[in-house]
């Protein structure tokens, strides 16, 4: 199934509501509505330049829509955005553990800002 204009432009609207939860500020973002295989969405980021590109895909097989695709959807891009800085130090061969508990904690302190205080309310 194709996916529409409408579509891409809910994801985009989807994407920019998950990135302000979570107070993710440091990104410059772009949106492609493109063919990038079997996957939903994809994004591709870039650490040292502060950029990222949230891809929806143009085609998607029609049993995998369900009421609520796009918007989990694009939560679950986001999230990726949100762990990334962990995930990149874990992947450098000179990040130190100070760096890594610092990245952790980044992740720590947003989700009592964002999620806890949801649930708390």
């Amino acid at each position: 199934m194709k996916t529409t204009k409408k579509d891409f432009e809910y994801f985009k609207e989807c994407v920019n509501k998950w990135m302000d939860y979570f107070g993710i500020k440091r990104y410059h973002i772009s949106f492609k509505h493109c063919d990038i295989g079997d996957s939903y969405a994809a994004y591709q980021v870039n650490e040292v330049a502060k950029y990222v590109v949230f891809k929806l895909s143009d085609n998607i097989e029609e049993e995998h829509i369900y009421e609520g695709w796009i918007d989990r959807t694009a939560f679950h891009e986001v999230v990726h955005i949100f762990i990334n800085r962990l995930s990149a130090l874990a992947d450098s061969r000179y990040s130190t553990p100070t760096e890594m508990e610092e990245a952790e904690h980044d992740i720590i302190i947003t989700l009592e800002n964002t999620l806890l205080q949801d649930l708390t309310k």
